[in-house]
């Protein structure tokens, strides 16, 4: 198999490898996420939970997704996707977040921005039904391009697998545009008859 490049090394030409940044101020606040069996919680859809003994957000799993997992997968984003660079401070809205409303965005975010960054991930380890991770966009920029996203993974399910790495790339995907609903608003998809 052999891989092309579509854009030129030099960096003349204003494209530079997508810089992701993730904030997982949630895994640091014991409120959101498990930390014993019995503790109550409530999920992504306002439902109430109880955490069972395999929800439970240990050290080693938050040093998995943090250390290992995210950065595998930021990587392979990385290397494989060239942007022209954000510039400017991107100030995160108090509205129309979706699901990153329910993720701890530092006030900074709201106020000052985040800067040095294509996209920030506003990243947790809280207790999903039946799947491994998901990944939500949830700012978009005035010409379209996804800026934040919320990513959370199942922690039954943290390993440090090389699939985990996949599947959270896979997610990192889907929060940057590579989905049906994105393709069709930028006109990216058509039909060609039979």
């Amino acid at each position: 198999m052999q891989a092309y490049t579509a854009v030129r090394e030099d960096g003349d030409d204003g494209w530079a490898p997508i810089r992701i940044r993730v904030s997982a101020e949630d895994m640091h606040d014991p409120s959101r996420h498990c930390t014993a069996a019995g503790d109550l919680r409530i999920d992504y859809d306002g439902r109430a939970i109880t955490c069972e003994a395999d929800d439970v957000l240990t050290e080693e799993r938050r040093s998995i997704i943090l250390r290992q997992t995210l950065p595998a997968a930021i990587q392979l984003h990385s290397e494989r996707l060239s942007v022209r660079p954000v510039t400017r401070p991107v100030v995160i809205p108090h509205t129309g977040l979706g699901l990153c409303k329910n993720f701890t965005i530092p006030q900074k975010h709201h106020t000052a921005g985040v800067a040095g960054t294509d996209v920030i991930l506003y990243a947790n380890i809280f207790p999903t039904s039946g799947l491994t991770a998901w990944a939500s966009r949830c700012v978009r920029m005035d010409d379209g391009r996804p800026f934040a996203a919320a990513v959370n993974f199942a922690p039954r399910h943290v390993a440090a697998t090389s699939r985990n790495v996949r599947v959270a790339a896979h997610e990192l995907g889907h929060a940057l545009g590579f989905a049906e609903t994105p393709f069709s608003l930028f006109h990216m998809i058509s039909e060609v008859p039979n």
